[in-house]
């Protein structure tokens, strides 16, 4: 899903596109991605003072459609000594591993049927990814 929202640069919306895929490594079938691509035309500076993952959430609905994610998935990253900026140029993309059942608590992971779905947010911008069904 693509992101129109502000910040604005000049009369030129940032856009940023959220994907989240299922991997399946090492055959953990909850093992997944994350990508932040920048779709404008212009770099986009991402706030990361803890890293570039603290603004993602992981929601996660059961098969019957009940919420069953708790936490916030940037919460689990430790600050770090200095902050930083994740810039994405244009077209660029930022990739990384993700759990995608991470914020469900494990008493509440029974064999069946999820949606996930990635937000990405932070100030001045919100993404959201196309829901995903993973099966385990």
């Amino acid at each position: 899903m693509i992101a129109t929202t502000i910040p604005h640069v000049g009369t030129t919306p940032a856009q940023l596109i959220c994907r989240l895929r299922l991997t399946a490594r090492h055959g953990n079938p909850t093992s997944g991605e994350i990508e932040i691509q920048n779709a404008s035309s212009l770099a986009i500076d991402i706030p990361a003072d803890v890293h570039p993952l603290q603004h993602l959430d992981i929601r996660v609905t059961d098969g019957q459609g009940k919420v069953v994610s708790t936490e916030w998935y940037g919460n689990q990253f430790s600050p770090a000594e200095r902050g930083t900026t994740l810039r994405l140029n244009p077209g660029e993309s930022y990739i990384a591993p993700v759990s995608l059942l991470a914020t469900v608590p494990s008493s509440l992971r029974v064999p069946g049927a999820y949606t996930v779905q990635a937000v990405f947010e932070f100030p001045g911008m919100r993404i959201v990814s196309q829901p995903l069904t993973l099966t385990i």
